[in-house]
């Protein structure tokens, strides 16, 4: 494994706020407060350190670029801003080179959108921000197909299951909630489930109905962070909700964790994992599979499955990749930036992790063939 931070100008100094791969490619995407798009290519550079190279830049109308996102087939990608603009580009081949065109505004939000997420089929997006709101989008006919406006507070993540039948959103109030989506996203038709407390310790559960004290599962606004980017992972077992809180007991000190559920299975966590810092605040799994030792096949241990999932969780200064089937991190990547975290990319290939933090850089981290498992075709 390979780390670097790139002591390069992303944005102009300004924070690095979001950054995405494109889908098989090593074309990295990042959006950041100088209010660009911009594009660079991801490689090794000299003596097998990661490096990028710039390729082209495009200034959007927005104070900043909060997030970016590739659709599933990488022919478009999708640009939030401050001003509540959703965009659409699409790239386009211009004599010897190529660039992005500007393709589509989607109008709904009146001010910040802070996360955006892709249908599996990449025809609807979801968007969410500080109006209290979400937004459902038909993205060819550039219109809303539905408000999800039962949120207390902030959105600061969404996330789309990658076999469709849910979405996900994560607000500063204490709450993640999971909506069922009745195929296809057009039909609208949507039941919820809010997450927001379990009993104490899972040796409590039994006795929850006697008058048991519930502890609430994520921390309040007082979490210095404008972004709760929570994921599913790459086949749709598991929803890690970040900025989560754990007491073994009601008068045990809190935990920062990640909460893990099990798909279809809201009522407590499947896996709480602690952080090694003040708070988890993004969550990405690597989009490659990985197969299981012959020892981990006869235990099924943690996430009962029968291959590798691999899991980055960033708190306000560290990284920690975790191996969902032994729950022990792989790796802690610990003292990369001076402030905090605000997003990861996995390449579609699981070689290269990014991560963008407030500091106005980027680490990227690079793992050699095999380096973190025999690969498998989801």
């Amino acid at each position: 494994m390979q780390l670097k931070t790139l002591q390069i100008v992303w944005h102009g100094k300004e924070p690095v706020l979001s950054v995405d791969f494109q889908p098989n490619s090593h074309t990295l995407v990042s959006g950041g407060q100088d209010g660009e798009v911009k594009v660079r290519s991801q490689g090794d550079a000299m003596h097998g350190c990661p490096g990028v190279r710039f390729l082209s830049s495009y200034p959007v109308n927005s104070k900043s670029v909060n997030c970016v996102r590739f659709s599933p087939t990488g022919d478009l990608l999708a640009s939030a801003g401050d001003k509540g603009e959703v965009l659409l580009w699409r790239f386009a081949i211009a004599a010897a080179s190529g660039i992005w065109r500007q393709v589509g505004l989607l109008r709904g939000h009146c001010d910040d959108v802070l996360d955006l997420a892709w249908a599996p089929d990449g025809s609807a997006l979801l968007s969410g921000g500080i109006e209290n709101n979400c937004i459902l989008w038909d993205v060819d006919g550039r219109k809303s197909l539905k408000w999800l406006q039962d949120h207390g507070h902030y959105v600061q993540g969404v996330a789309w299951d990658p076999l469709g039948r849910y979405i996900a959103s994560q607000l500063a109030d204490r709450t993640a909630r999971v909506y069922s989506v009745k195929p296809p996203p057009q039909s609208c038709a949507m039941s919820r489930h809010v997450l927001s407390g379990i009993a104490v310790g899972a040796v409590c559960l039994a006795a929850a109905a006697a008058g048991t004290a519930k502890q609430p599962l994520f921390s309040d606004d007082s979490l210095p962070t404008f972004f709760r980017r929570l994921a599913w992972s790459p086949d749709g077992a598991f929803l890690a909700a970040p900025a989560g809180v754990y007491r073994a007991a009601a008068s045990a000190p809190a935990t920062s964790t990640t909460h893990v559920f099990s798909r279809g299975d809201w009522s407590s966590p499947a896996l709480s994992l602690p952080c090694l810092s003040k708070g988890a605040l993004v969550v990405r799994f690597c989009p490659q599979l990985f197969r299981a030792s012959q020892q981990q096949q006869q235990r099924l241990t943690a996430s009962r499955l029968p291959y590798r999932i691999i899991m980055a969780i960033a708190s306000i200064d560290s990284v920690v990749l975790y191996d969902m089937q032994a729950l022990e991190p792989l790796a802690v990547l610990g003292g990369i930036h001076y402030a905090a975290v605000t997003d990861l990319a996995w390449s579609d290939d699981g070689r290269y992790l990014v991560v963008a933090s407030r500091d106005g850089y980027c680490t990227v981290c690079s793992f050699e063939d095999g380096e973190l498992g025999e690969p498998l075709p989801l």
